[in-house]
């Protein structure tokens, strides 16, 4: 009996002691998060000037062989060194600085703008791309979209919707009828609402489960058939910004999207501005000067001019949006902000931070 007293009090002293242990980190934390607030800040800070670092003849454009994309440009010896990694200040350090352009994706806004039904193409590319073989579906997805963003006043579309699908739905919401602000609006349109795997992409974890899976899950019929699978999502391919598309910095599949583009032009123009070696991000690189050298002009696969309004409405050679993440750490205890960084087009070394949080 004595030694079962004994026991029982020692766990509950070391429960007690490991409590205690895990509230004095708890707070040590809490008196660190001010400094790292700051440390966040100043990890953006410096993104915003690796931004504005570049070679005297890439003043014009922005591409992935520049310092802010961890490039190697011939002219690096004449530019500042600036680390982006391990960067010891008081009381603590930046452990990463990573910038990633979100010009390298097509607005979704463009892309729907009633002003230029001929950008929707984009859209329907790339659900073509991702493997959405239902017409009705795609049909669906395209025509809410729109509605989305239409005026309030107006008539939802054949397969789209309005404040009446939407206020059916459990809870009820109203149709935004503006401009999209957030790429996660898109969960909440019809087509899309159901099979969010369509925004996230097939092998993406971090979404919630849809009602066609938890079906599938619980049907014996459904579940012995094929699921789709998209190899991206929405997400992977549009951003909300109000930017155009940046050539240099767009991957394969995106280039691909664009009017009068198709695989083998893409690739073709991948190449081009990859340079000899045929990797982005290096000394040969040849980034385009102009978002139409895209386009072959006669001197490799694919017709020899762009259709005007595509490189006039969505393409460019500069970057307007950036994401900026900074790790910060303070004797073991780490955070990661997440910065949204425009550049004013008028003035490119002028860059305004939109948003700033932490995960």
């Amino acid at each position: 009996m004595v030694m079962i007293i004994i026991l029982t009090l020692s766990a509950i002293v070391g429960g007690f002691a490991y409590a205690m242990k895990v509230e004095m980190r708890l707070a040590r934390n809490s008196d660190y998060d001010n400094d790292m607030v700051w440390l966040g800040r100043s990890g953006v800070e410096l993104a915003k000037y690796l931004i504005t670092l570049r070679c005297p003849g890439q003043t014009t454009m922005d591409a992935l062989n520049q310092p802010w994309a961890g490039g190697v440009q011939l002219c690096n010896d004449t530019l500042p060194k600036v680390p982006m990694s391990d960067i010891e200040m008081v009381p603590g350090r930046i452990s990463s600085i990573k910038i990633t352009d979100l010009s390298r994706k097509f607005d979704i806004n463009m892309v729907v703008n009633p002003g230029y039904p001929q950008n929707l193409v984009v859209l329907q590319n790339a659900l073509n791309q991702m493997g959405v073989t239902d017409s009705g579906l795609v049909q669906t997805i395209v025509d809410s979209i729109q509605d989305w963003v239409g005026p309030r006043d107006g008539h939802a579309r054949l397969s789209g919707a309005k404040d009446d699908y939407y206020m059916g739905q459990v809870p009820p919401y109203y149709c935004k009828c503006g401009w999209i602000d957030d790429m996660n609006e898109l969960l909440l349109i019809k087509g899309i609402k159901d099979h969010p795997e369509i925004f996230w992409g097939s092998n993406s974890t971090n979404h919630t489960t849809s009602a066609y899976e938890l079906k599938a899950q619980n049907s014996p019929f459904l579940r012995d058939r094929e699921q789709p699978n998209y190899p991206f999502g929405l997400n992977d391919v549009f951003c909300a910004g109000g930017i155009k598309l940046n050539v240099n910095t767009a991957p394969v599949n995106i280039l691909e999207m664009i009017p009068g583009m198709n695989e083998m032009m893409a690739e073709y123009a991948q190449k081009q501005r990859a340079g000899a070696d045929g990797v982005d991000g290096n000394e040969d690189d040849a980034p385009f000067q102009n978002p139409g050298d895209i386009f072959s002009g006669g001197q490799g696969p694919g017709p020899a001019g762009p259709p005007q309004g595509a490189i006039a409405q969505l393409l460019d050679v500069h970057s307007a949006l950036f994401e900026v993440k900074v790790t910060c750490d303070i004797n073991g205890y780490s955070k990661e902000y997440t910065a949204m960084v425009r550049r004013n087009p008028t003035k490119p070394t002028d860059l305004q931070v939109l948003q700033f949080y932490w995960k």
